[in-house]
C-alpha cells in the first residue's frame, strides 16, 4: 500500500482527511454496495450524528442488529461474516449515492448539479436511512433549481415521485404536487405539458384524486392558520384595551366566566365569527375546491380519473 506524502493532497471529504478525523474516534462502518459490493466507509459517531436509522441500531446488542436493518432496509440486507461490514445489495442501492452521501456528511455540501434519477435516488437513500437534515436541504435544493432555472417537474417524473410518494415522509410529494397543480391551474401557457401529464393520469388513475386531496388538505390547513391568527388578533386587542382601561386583563377574564351564562350542552350557542374573518375563510375553501373540480373535470373527459 503506498504512503502519502508530505504535499500530496486529500480527496475532498474522504474520511482520512485530517481534519475530518479530528474528534471522530477510530471506529468505522464498512458498506458493501450494490450487486457488485463496491466498499464504502464511514466514521460511526458521523453516521449516528445524521442517521436515526444507525443511532438506533448501533445502541441494540449485536444479535438485534441484522434482524433491525431487515425490517427498515429490506430482507436483502446482510453483515459480513469477516469484517462485520453491512451489506446493502437491493437495486436501489447505488455505489455512486453512498459516495455523495458521504461527502455530504463531512462536507454538508451537495453537488451543484444533480440529474433528477441521481436527485431522487439520494433522497430515497437519505429517505431509508433516516437522514432528516439531508431530506430537507434536498427539498431545498430542488426548489432553488426549479427557481432559478424556471423549470418544473415534467409528468414522468411525476408519475415517479407519485409511486414513491411516502418517501421522506410524504415531503418531495407534496411540493410536486402543489408545482404540478400550479400548473395545471395556468395551463394554456403549457398545453404541451397538461396534455402529457393527461397520457400520465391515464396509467395512473389514483394521481388525479391523489392531488385533489392535496388540493383540499392545502385550503383547509390555510383556512385554519388565518383564522387562528384573526382569533389570536381579537384577544390580544380586547387585552390591551383592558390594560389601558386600568384594569387587569386577568382580572376581568376572571369576572367575565363568573358572570357567563351556562348553557346545557345541547342548547350550547356556536362561538361567533367574525362575519368578515368567516366569509374571507371560506371563500379561499370554495375557491380551492372550485379549482380542484375543475381539475377533476378536466381530468375525468380523457380518462384520467376513473
Amino acid at each position: 500500500m503506498a504512503t502519502r506524502g508530505k504535499y500530496d493532497l486529500y480527496v475532498h471529504g474522504e474520511p482520512s482527511h485530517p481534519h475530518a478525523n479530528r474528534g471522530l474516534g477510530g471506529n468505522f462502518v464498512l458498506f458493501y454496495v450494490g450487486e457488485d459490493e463496491d466498499e464504502a466507509s464511514v466514521h460511526e459517531k458521523k453516521l449516528r450524528e445524521h442517521s436515526q436509522l444507525f443511532d438506533n441500531a448501533f445502541g441494540l446488542p449485536h444479535s438485534e442488529l441484522l434482524p433491525f436493518l431487515q425490517h427498515h432496509l429490506g430482507e436483502r440486507v446482510s453483515l459480513s461474516r469477516y469484517t462485520k461490514g453491512i451489506r446493502l445489495k437491493h437495486f436501489h442501492f447505488r455505489i455512486k449515492d453512498m459516495n455523495t452521501l458521504i461527502e455530504w456528511l463531512y462536507c454538508s455540501s451537495l453537488p451543484t448539479a444533480m440529474k433528477f434519477k441521481d436527485f431522487c435516488c439520494l433522497y430515497y437513500l437519505a429517505s431509508k436511512f433516516q437522514m432528516h437534515k439531508l431530506l430537507s436541504e434536498l427539498i431545498d435544493y430542488i426548489q432553488t433549481r426549479h427557481l432559478d432555472s424556471g423549470n418544473v417537474f415534467q409528468p414522468t417524473q411525476i408519475s415517479h415521485i407519485f409511486k414513491n410518494r411516502d418517501a421522506g415522509g410524504g415531503q418531495l410529494w407534496e411540493y410536486c404536487a402543489k408545482q404540478t397543480i400550479g400548473c395545471l391551474i395556468w395551463g394554456k401557457k403549457r398545453s404541451s405539458w397538461v396534455s402529457k401529464f393527461e397520457e400520465v393520469c391515464k396509467a395512473n388513475p389514483d394521481l388525479g384524486p391523489a392531488l385533489f386531496q392535496v388540493l383540499l388538505t392545502s385550503g383547509r390547513s390555510m383556512y385554519q392558520e388565518q383564522h387562528g391568527e384573526a382569533c389570536r388578533a381579537r384577544s390580544s386587542e380586547r387585552k390591551t384595551k383592558k390594560s389601558k382601561e386600568g384594569e387587569s386583563p386577568e382580572v376581568e377574564e376572571s369576572k367575565v366566566k363568573k358572570s357567563r351564562k351556562v348553557w346545557s350542552k345541547k342548547r350550547a350557542p356556536r362561538r361567533s365569527i367574525d362575519k368578515k374573518d368567516r366569509s374571507n375563510g371560506q371563500w379561499r375553501v370554495a375557491n380551492s375546491v372550485l379549482e380542484a373540480n375543475e381539475i377533476a373535470r378536466r381530468l375525468a373527459e380523457d380518462g384520467g380519473i376513473a
